[in-house]
This record gives C-alpha cells, sequence and structure tokens, in this order.
C-alpha cells in the first residue's frame, strides 16, 4: 500500500490529477479511507475542479484527531476559498491551519498571500517574513514578497529583490498586478466595502515551477495562492536589502 501511495503521489507532483484519482479509489479497497488518502482524493478533487466534492473531503479531514490532518483540511478549504476569489475567508481557514501548523511553510506563505491579495497588508508582513526564513529556496515567495513591498509603498525595495532575482517582464508584470490588487482591496477596506473579495485574481507564478534556470521562464495563470517563502530579509532601522538570489 505504501508503494501504491508513493505512486500516486508521484502522479500528483506531475500534475496527473485525473489518473491519481483512479489509483485513489485502489488506495481506499486496499486500506480504507485514512486521513492520507482523504488529503489525496482532496487534492485531486480540488485540481480537477470538482469543488463540492473537494470541499466536502476537506471538511471531513479539517475534522481529525491528528493536528497535522487537520491543518491539511482547513489547508485546503483556504485554497478552496482563495480560488473562488474571497481572500478574508481564505486568510480565516488559513490562519486556523496555521495555529494546529505552526511551523509549515506552505500554509504560513499561502495565509500572508490571502491577507495581501484581501488588502489586510499590515497583517501579512508577518507570515510572509517567517515563510521566507522557514524556506528561502522558493522563487515564488520572491515574487510575491516583492508585491507586498510594493503594495506597502516600498517600491526600491521591491525592485532590490526582482533585480537580485533576475526576472523577465512577465513575473514583473506579474507582481505589479498583485500588488494593485493588494491596494484596491486595502482602499476598499477603508471605504467601508467589502474586502478580499476578486473574481478576477491577477496571474501570478504558477505553484511548482521548477527553480534554478528554468525558474527564468515564468509560467502564468490565473488566481491561485502560491505565496511561498523568500530570501529576502528585512532590516527595520535601515532600508532593506534583498537576500542572495537562489542558488541553481
Amino acid at each position: 500500500m505504501a508503494t501504491h501511495r508513493r505512486l500516486v503521489e508521484q502522479m500528483q507532483r506531475e500534475g496527473l490529477w485525473y489518473a491519481s484519482l483512479a489509483h485513489i479509489d485502489v488506495l481506499e479497497q486496499q486500506g480504507g479511507s485514512t486521513p492520507t488518502v482523504l488529503r489525496l482524493r482532496a487534492d485531486a478533487l480540488r485540481q480537477t475542479g470538482q469543488t463540492a466534492a473537494s470541499r466536502a473531503a476537506y471538511t471531513q479531514l479539517s475534522r481529525a484527531p491528528n493536528a497535522a490532518d487537520a491543518a491539511a483540511g482547513l489547508h485546503g478549504l483556504g485554497l478552496l476559498a482563495g480560488g473562488e476569489g474571497d481572500f478574508v475567508q481564505a486568510a480565516t481557514w488559513l490562519e486556523q491551519a496555521r495555529q494546529r501548523s505552526p511551523a509549515d511553510a506552505r500554509v504560513i506563505g499561502d495565509l500572508g498571500y490571502a491577507r495581501l491579495l484581501a488588502g489586510q497588508l499590515a497583517q501579512a508582513r508577518v507570515p510572509l517574513m517567517q515563510a521566507a526564513q522557514l524556506q528561502p529556496e522558493d522563487l515564488r515567495a520572491q515574487l510575491n514578497l516583492a508585491a507586498w513591498l510594493l503594495a506597502s509603498d516600498q517600491g526600491a525595495q521591491a525592485e532590490q529583490v526582482l533585480a537580485a532575482l533576475k526576472q523577465g517582464e512577465a513575473s514583473r508584470a506579474a507582481v505589479q498586478q498583485t500588488a494593485a490588487q493588494a491596494r484596491a482591496a486595502a482602499a476598499a477596506a477603508l471605504a467601508g466595502a467589502p474586502e478580499g473579495r476578486d473574481a478576477a485574481a491577477p496571474a501570478v507564478v504558477e505553484a511548482g515551477m521548477p527553480m534554478g534556470a528554468a525558474a527564468t521562464q515564468v509560467r502564468i495563470r490565473r488566481a491561485p495562492l502560491a505565496l511561498r517563502s523568500s530570501t529576502w530579509k528585512e532590516v527595520r532601522s535601515e532600508p532593506a536589502q534583498p537576500g542572495p538570489a537562489p542558488t541553481p
């Protein structure tokens, strides 16, 4: 069963979500619907657009007695909310996931990104910096952190991050678009309008893009929760400087 589970995990890493669902059925026949299998199914259902079934699976998983399993379910619920453009609700689910798994860089990074797109700029800072230090090799976070800097009127520091990454115009446009949405959401919140919901969320760097030399070719998709960690280091008493560029 462990070998079969690793096969399913490999399929999902390669984006073979529909095929993985068939093998998840086999896993359930072999060992029942364990939390691990339930998480694999919930992820596959989300990635294949079966939102209602995915939400039901994540909700069931969120009630698991094990904190890590519950965090996975809450994380998934946050991703679903973010995919629907409700970043305030996404941040609520992701904060609950963070409480159950306080050192999970993926959860923390997604929490920061959700808060950013909800216009909660001040609240986004800490999870972004935590994710940056927990998993410094992830390129996606560099770009989303640059978006946060830009949205927070720290354009010079954002430019330093982008220059260190040596990214092209596609990633710069994604950063600018994300920052613009964050500023718009923050302004709407100040004006008393509903915040954190946008059916046309900006394009940002696609989750799972390769690192190293291949990372210069940025692929774009719509409305992910893609924030991860960064090598950028905050310096509060003097102009912030970016950390070293990721090693290929």
